[in-house]
């Protein structure tokens, strides 16, 4: 009997819960045109906005420069692409029908008076105009001098690393433009 109450409770917690998300969605809706017509000018500034962006010009450091981006200075020394990769004995990339691997070998030194971590490698743009495509995610290299700074590095000092992107082999020599480990200050490394 204890467990049919049990049950029955879960029950009403669900369809109150439920209840109360579709509810707020209800209202939202049968707030009249002004409210949509609101919307439409909301998401028009949004496209006007996104325009001027892509108006800019976009400053792009180069291979074998330093380029400053939040708290580091960045410099890519060099790109290569590869069909696999093997590291060491634990750490490999095999080789994939239509993929290719996208290796930068970058140094960055951090500028701050504090310790600061790169935690995120950052995305890979490649091609241009409408074969543009995005790579947002690096390959997780578990082995030592790959991937993003999990810890901090200190003020003044460098720390050396190889960030490896799996790409669609046809892009392998298209223009290439990383996001230095997502700080939106991008280097034109192919």
């Amino acid at each position: 009997m204890k467990k049919i109450g049990l049950i029955l409770g879960i029950i009403i917690f669900v369809v109150l819960a439920v209840g109360s998300v579709g509810g707020s969605s209800s209202s939202s809706s049968t707030s009249g045109s002004s409210s949509k017509s609101s919307e439409k000018s909301s998401v028009s500034s949004v496209d006007s906005a996104k325009k001027e962006k892509t108006e800019k010009p976009v400053e792009m450091g180069k291979i074998g420069e330093a380029y400053v981006t939040n708290h580091f200075e960045v410099t890519v020394s060099k790109i290569q692409t590869v069909d696999s990769l093997k590291v060491d004995t634990f750490t490999s990339l095999d080789k994939e029908e239509g993929v290719k691997y996208l290796i930068i070998t970058v140094s960055a030194k951090n500028i701050a008076n504090e310790s600061k971590s790169l935690i995120s490698a950052g995305k890979v743009i490649l091609g241009d105009g409408e074969d543009k495509i995005q790579i947002t995610s690096d390959e997780t290299m578990l082995s030592e001098g790959y991937g993003a700074f999990l810890e901090g590095v200190n003020p003044k000092l460098t720390k050396k690393t190889k960030l490896v992107y799996k790409i669609p082999a046809d892009y392998a020599d298209k223009s290439i433009v990383w996001d230095a480990f997502g700080s939106n200050k991008y280097i034109k490394v192919q």
